[in-house]
């Protein structure tokens, strides 16, 4: 059953979660994220994920009635406040005055079963700016991939700005968060035949000339220093994006959408991305 609960103290512990600057480890290390921005709240709302309690100010609540199904709002808690309360909570000035806390789902590499003809992955590789690991979430769930993998010197894909960032489309894009990269990409492609494709500054074919196979995972690295060589070593294929000659490389959200384009034109000739159809 649902509560609306006007709250006036910082102390308040149903709120401490919310204090993001103060308490980052301790959400990821519970298993929670921070939602932010109307749009962004309202899909976690309406996504199979568990919305533990909605922080937000009086003004925004008539804009939830009007998008949010009714069932989705009465089961959770709302917290009132001010908006400049929460921004002295959370550390930040907040522009759309709403947030809400929830619950990750639990780490699970899924089975790619071999009669599965065609398979699309995106793996991120020392990925430390969660605004880019954000972007390229929401341009996997743009054309339809079957998985995000993250790897263990990457952002979680559940911080702050990388779920503001993926619109909310990470609540229904499935996310891995590798323990080891360069074990689950060898296993992907020892035990499932998937095809490891690096993006890299140096590849050994330009974009326009890699032949996609049926089964990849496209790979992307840090955003100063590229892929690294253990990672590198395990690519089947490397391909690079051509550039001008004053021009060195692509912001790494940019390129994996270059990436997935390129993909798709040439697996998916007489299809469109899984979704609505409407063109960005």
């Amino acid at each position: 059953m649902q509560k609306i609960i006007q709250v006036t103290s910082l102390d308040d512990p149903e709120l401490q979660h919310y204090r993001i600057r103060r308490h980052t480890a301790e959400l990821q290390r519970d298993g929670l994220f921070l939602a932010e921005g109307k749009h962004v709240v309202a899909r976690l709302l309406t996504s199979k994920l568990p919305t533990l309690s909605v922080l937000t100010t009086e003004s925004v609540i008539p804009w939830l009635k009007e998008n949010v199904p009714p069932a989705e709002l009465q089961s959770t808690n709302i917290f009132l406040a001010s908006r400049e309360f929460m921004s002295t909570l959370v550390g930040y000035d907040v522009q759309q005055p709403i947030l809400a806390l929830g619950k990750a789902p639990i780490d699970v590499l899924p089975e790619i079963p071999a009669s599965q003809e065609r398979c699309l992955m995106v793996a991120v590789d020392h990925l430390t700016n969660p605004d880019n690991l954000g972007g390229i979430i929401r341009n996997c769930a743009a054309f339809g991939a079957d998985l995000f993998i993250s790897g263990e010197s990457s952002a979680s894909p559940y911080y702050r700005r990388a779920v503001r960032n993926s619109m909310g489309t990470v609540f229904r894009q499935p996310v891995y968060h590798a323990e080891n990269l360069r074990q689950t990409l060898s296993e992907l492609h020892l035990k499932w035949g998937i095809d490891i494709i690096g993006a890299h500054t140096s590849g050994s074919l330009s974009l326009q000339n890699m032949n996609f196979g049926p089964r990849i995972c496209l790979v992307f690295g840090n955003e100063e220093l590229g892929l690294s060589p253990e990672i590198l070593e395990i690519c089947t294929k490397t391909a690079s994006i051509p550039l001008a000659a004053s021009i060195d490389s692509f912001n790494v959200s940019n390129a994996a959408a270059i990436f997935l384009w390129e993909q798709h034109k040439q697996r998916h000739t007489n299809d469109i991305p899984s979704g609505t159809g409407k063109s960005a």
